[in-house]
């Protein structure tokens, strides 16, 4: 227990660096110190908000990952991979197309509140569809070539809709696209910070038969836990962190899926709540250090937080790839 207070507390520690260090140098200029004050309008209305939703999609994407990762108890099951994100980007581009050709797009509240749900039903779509399909099959592997098939399908019909929008809807759907974690004021922030507290607490609190899933469903219900129940539970909450970061950052790759299996390869631990934990922590350091590469990498450009999150998380995919031996 001591060992795994300690790692807590780590993780608090660079947390804490990595905000300040993002704060400081993920800009088109370095602040300094003198400058972190609430009259800096830099500061306090780019700097800090963009910090705060980059802690806010970090811990998204990494308790969606792992929840899944457990639910199919498959190590390559992520937001990204099954084909989520994908859904929840295809809703997100038929509202934008629609908004903008009633001209309502204009309307941030409205528009904002919009793109939310669409995100959610997309997301939600698309994992119900996973989990009748793993109803129907044993094969983790086959399952995961559904999931990647349905993000090709979810692609192409994205592809469909942005080939019919206007160029005004097109340019707006591929800027999202890229993903962003400086459109977000702070009545933003109130909303998905509100909704992401409620998340995880929710979530720490069924954590005693999330334990319980990793032995599966017979164990489960010999424990007399309603394993159908809880996969729905589940389900629902994964589609929501996930809905929550794929409206307010856009579709940010591998996240979900590597900090998770970054987590267990540094922890190696199967207590649920501490991994939990764990990947809460990461996923927010490697979000805001991902975004500072972002802006370090070369000086007159951005490069999109979509960008380095794939090159960060793919040599992990690769690397259990080559480690798993069993298909």
């Amino acid at each position: 227990m001591k060992k795994k207070s300690k790692h807590i507390i780590f993780l608090f520690g660079l947390l804490i660096v990595a905000f300040l260090l993002n704060i400081l140098l993920a800009g088109s200029s370095i602040l300094k110190l003198d400058e972190l004050n609430f009259d800096n309008y830099i500061f306090t209305h780019i700097r800090l908000t963009k910090a705060l939703t980059a802690i806010l999609c970090g811990i998204c994407l990494p308790l969606a990952g792992q929840i899944l990762q457990v639910l199919f108890r498959n190590p390559l099951a992520g937001p990204y991979v099954l084909g989520i994100s994908s859904s929840a980007s295809l809703f997100v581009g038929i509202v934008i197309m629609v908004f903008n050709t009633f001209g309502l797009m204009g309307h941030l509240f409205f528009s904002k509140a919009a793109i939310v749900i669409a995100a959610f039903c997309g997301s939600l779509l698309c994992t119900f569809i996973i989990l009748f399909v793993a109803k129907k099959i044993t094969s983790n592997v086959f399952l995961l070539l559904i999931g990647l098939m349905l993000g090709q399908i979810f692609g192409a019909l994205q592809s469909f809709t942005e080939y019919f929008s206007s160029d005004k809807s097109l340019r707006e759907f591929v800027m999202w696209g890229f993903g962003a974690l400086g459109n977000t004021n702070y009545f933003d922030l109130t909303i998905f910070s509100s909704l992401v507290v409620v998340l995880v607490i929710a979530l720490f609190f069924l954590t005693k038969p999330f334990q319980v899933f990793l032995l599966g469903e017979n164990y489960a219900n010999a424990l007399g836990i309603d394993f159908k129940k809880y996969r729905v539970y589940f389900i629902v909450i994964s589609s929501l962190f996930t809905a929550l970061a794929t409206a307010f950052c856009g579709p940010i790759a591998f996240v979900g899926l590597s900090v998770p299996i970054f987590s267990r390869l540094i922890f190696k631990t199967s207590d649920q709540r501490f991994q939990l934990t764990a990947c809460l922590f990461l996923g927010a350091i490697i979000i805001l250090f991902c975004d500072m590469i972002g802006y370090l990498i070369l000086p007159d450009r951005i490069i999109p937080i979509n960008v380095i999150t794939t090159l960060f998380g793919s040599p992990f995919v690769i690397y259990l790839l080559f480690k798993t031996k069993n298909w």
